[in-house]
């Protein structure tokens, strides 16, 4: 998964210029360090530990159950594309799956028979029960043959036995159910008492035996097939017809199963899911989904984001939305007054968008790296304006949709309640505070001076 770390105060300094953030997805740049160097962090849990300066760049937190570099079971640091921006594959990502579900097992099935007295119960597709030999299950509730709601009964011909060649089918599979009979038959069907679909006719095929084929894929043709990694357990009855219109009935059950990778799957609308940890997220044409909230990228199997816990250390918390880019392509977005500005491990700037809850909107910007309502929205090219006391200079394209970027003129890096935006600039009351010429003005007869490569300078 993409480790991401803060924007530190030099890449809010960065922004005074007008940068903008290299991806879709942040804005400026990693905070350096000087080797061996450790910063304090808290932990999401509440304790207390530090960041460690390797590569000249700080680690995330160092919690319990984390590697060196912060991440819980770290299972790279790319390999994967940005889901903001669609973007370069990341550097020495392996191709692991996150945890599934976002580090917990699928819980188990509980059976749903309620008054069921036979056949699957709706939550699992596990048996209610069978009905005695005088009866036969019709809506989970066991008839008895000579009912007079029922056809005519079986004294005419009867069911000795049912056999079945397989009983667990999956997709292209099938299998031949053989019923043993006494008396005279004319047809033959099996019911599927979930669906009440028939989904075999049945042929005679020497004096006393009438065979049936059970297909999964004519099956899944009939009701597209959905299900969990337990199967689904199918009762059928077996109906065998006199000529004169008696009605001979049996029970038998096949469980329908789909396998991925060796391991059994979920069935997604009729198709079986690849891995069961990723379940019916990436079926189709599905580039990012959502598992739970993790950003995962289906054509390279691998966790991108955990929206839920931005930075590993369980103090940004966005959403991961399905579709949020465009079908078929997910992504993190931030609620107001969280922070939307990062940088990965190499460096590269992200900006997730922002939004009430989970919803995009282009009132919504990321502002000094903090999700702010924007009253105006985006400004147009080239123009910079003031919106309450934010300061927009850009307008920053999500692929979908756009959302406005700039300042904050109220933060604490430009004189916190002091500070305003004026004249479409933001108004710089500290002596010795960041400025540019562009964007950050000084007042009380200071000049902008020192001013570096980029355009962010002090007020002198």
């Amino acid at each position: 998964m993409r480790l991401i770390a803060r924007l530190y105060t030099y890449g809010l300094v960065a922004m005074l210029a007008g940068c903008m953030p290299s991806s879709s997805g942040g804005g400026g740049s990693s905070s350096s360090c000087e080797p061996g160097e450790t910063r304090d962090c808290t932990c999401g849990d509440g304790s207390d530990s530090v960041r460690v300066c390797e590569d000249e760049r700080l680690t995330a937190c160092q919690c319990a159950g984390r590697d060196g570099n912060g991440g819980a079971d770290d299972p790279g640091t790319g390999g994967t594309d940005d889901p903001g921006a669609g973007g370069e594959d990341g550097v020495g990502g392996q191709a692991t799956p996150p945890p599934p579900m976002g580090g917990r097992m699928p819980p188990p099935c509980t059976p749903e028979c309620g008054g069921r007295e036979c056949g699957p119960d709706p939550a699992c597709g596990e048996s209610c029960g069978r009905c005695d030999d005088d009866a036969f299950c019709d809506g989970g509730q066991c008839r008895p043959n000579d009912d007079p709601g029922n056809p005519p009964g079986n004294s005419a011909v009867s069911i000795v036995q049912v056999y079945l060649t397989e009983d667990t089918l999956g997709p292209g599979q099938q299998s031949i159910l053989t019923a043993l009979f006494e008396g005279e038959a004319e047809t033959g069907r099996v019911i599927d008492t979930t669906s009440g679909n028939t989904i075999a006719l049945g042929s005679v095929t020497m004096s006393g035996q009438m065979e049936f084929t059970i297909s999964w894929d004519n099956i899944n043709a009939l009701s597209p097939l959905n299900f969990g990694v337990q199967g689904l357990l199918l009762q059928l009855i077996i109906e065998i017809v006199h000529p004169q219109g008696d009605t001979a009935r049996e029970e038998s059950q096949v469980r329908l199963v789909c396998r991925g990778g060796g391991e059994l799957t979920q069935a997604c609308d009729g198709v079986c899911a690849p891995d069961p940890d990723i379940g019916c997220a990436c079926i189709g044409d599905v580039e990012i989904a959502c598992i739970e909230d993790i950003a995962y990228n289906c054509p390279n199997a691998a966790g991108i984001y955990d929206c839920s816990d931005l930075v590993q250390d369980g103090t940004v918390r966005g959403r991961c939305v399905t579709d949020l880019y465009g079908a078929g392509v997910a992504g993190c977005i931030m609620p107001t007054g969280e922070e939307c500005s990062f940088v990965d491990r190499e460096g590269e700037s992200l900006t997730f968008p922002c939004g009430a809850g989970a919803d995009p909107n282009v009132t919504h910007g990321c502002f000094s790296g903090v999700c702010r309502r924007s009253e105006r929205g985006c400004a147009p090219a080239g123009v910079t304006r003031c919106d309450g006391n934010l300061l927009v200079f850009a307008c920053l394209d999500h692929g979908a949709f756009d959302q406005p970027y700039g300042l904050d003129c109220q933060t604490e890096l430009l004189g916190g309640p002091e500070g305003r935006c004026h004249n479409d600039r933001c108004i710089q009351p500290l002596l010795g505070g960041a400025c540019n010429p562009e964007t950050v003005i000084c007042i009380g007869g200071r000049n902008c001076v020192d001013i570096q490569e980029g355009g962010a300078g002090a007020c002198r």
